[in-house]
């Protein structure tokens, strides 16, 4: 019994000493002053210049993208280059750009759609009929033409939310940093008023 007695004594003052040492951790994480010296005064700079930086990358890979297709596009129609070999230099070409991951999915869709499509037919054997081989490169180089087209928008429809949320973001980072400077002048402006009345 004595010796119960002293375990459960024991198991009781470990639980207190993990109750306080809870508590302390408790009020450390809701004290206003260690919450407003965690924020990094920088985070606005360097927001900034992420946002800048990916910016400048879907300019340039908008620029890009219409110069390529500007010069492959023709020889596709032409029936010169398969569209599935145009679609896979065109993925191997914006992988080269940081463009997030839901582009690159998209990007992906895309190469899979047309290579699933097949590329530009066979040459015509000598019972096939050249203006129906003619009409049918046509229209896949149309039916391409048309998926990079709506490829195009949605890429262009989720760079524009990504910079609104980067934009989002650094709004959030601006008022953070200004909630900081506000609590640190309001604890100073405390600090002051102990020290006149004390």
């Amino acid at each position: 019994q004595q010796a119960a007695a002293q375990a459960a004594s024991h198991a009781e003052a470990a639980r207190q000493k993990k109750l306080q040492h809870l508590a302390a951790l408790n009020a450390l994480m809701h004290e206003r002053v260690t919450a407003g010296y965690r924020i990094d005064v920088e985070t606005d700079s360097t927001v900034r210049a992420d946002v800048s930086r990916k910016k400048q990358e879907a300019t340039e890979f908008m620029t890009a993208s219409s110069a390529f297709f500007g010069a492959v596009g023709p020889l596709v129609q032409q029936g010169v280059m398969p569209a599935n070999a145009a679609i896979t230099i065109y993925g191997s070409f914006a992988r080269l750009f940081n463009l997030g991951k839901a582009i690159e999915d998209v990007l992906d869709d895309l190469i899979a759609k047309v290579q699933q499509g097949g590329g530009v037919p066979q040459q015509p054997d000598g019972q096939a009929d050249a203006a129906a081989v003619e009409q049918q490169r046509k229209q896949q180089a149309a039916q391409l033409d048309q998926q990079i087209k709506v490829q195009n928008a949605e890429l262009e429809r989720q760079i524009k939310r990504e910079n609104a949320s980067l934009d989002l973001q650094i709004k959030n980072a601006e008022l953070q940093i200004k909630t900081s400077q506000l609590s640190a002048v309001q604890r100073q402006l405390q600090m002051q008023q102990l020290g006149v009345t004390g």
